[in-house]
């Protein structure tokens, strides 16, 4: 088969032209990257594992006390310094519910006033939260067993 001139530039132009878009999505997939990475940061999501990995380890240390603060700080500082590994596994997910202009919009709310307040109340209210789920479900627990035993089991 011989390719005429014509043949030959526009093959040439559509591979170019694949080449382009290719590109240019990849680099559109780069700043949403970016931007899901400092939407990440603005919310204060490190700062709520690093609060879960306390709250764990708090409970931890209530179970067993032949174990040492110091041992107990060195478990803590190796999982709050592996808190990218955990960004990396959001990155996707976030891409997958948000466009890159909702991810912007986010990043707008999370540095606006109401955003920072958000930010600053959120490590208390989980506390907060947590305290009453871990109660509430002891009792749901307990209820559970008493109609249990109610019915003969």
């Amino acid at each position: 088969m011989r390719l005429t001139l014509k043949k030959t530039i526009l093959l040439v132009t559509i591979l170019a032209m694949i080449t382009i878009f290719s590109s240019l999505d990849a680099q559109l997939t780069e700043a949403k990257k970016r931007d899901i990475q400092k939407y990440l940061e603005v919310s204060n999501q490190n700062d709520q594992f690093v609060q879960m990995i306390d709250l764990v380890l708090e409970q931890f240390q209530e179970m067993s006390d032949i174990v040492s603060p110091q041992t107990w700080s060195v478990i803590r500082r190796k999982f709050v310094d592996d808190l990218s590994t955990v960004s990396d596994l959001l990155i996707p997910v976030i891409d997958k519910y948000f466009t890159h202009d909702d991810i912007k919009e986010l990043i707008k709310f999370y540095e606006s006033p109401i955003g920072k307040k958000l930010n600053a109340a959120t490590p208390l209210m989980l506390q907060e939260l947590y305290t009453i789920g871990a109660e509430w479900g002891e009792r749901l627990t307990e209820e559970i067993l008493n109609e249990l035993l109610k019915m003969g089991y």
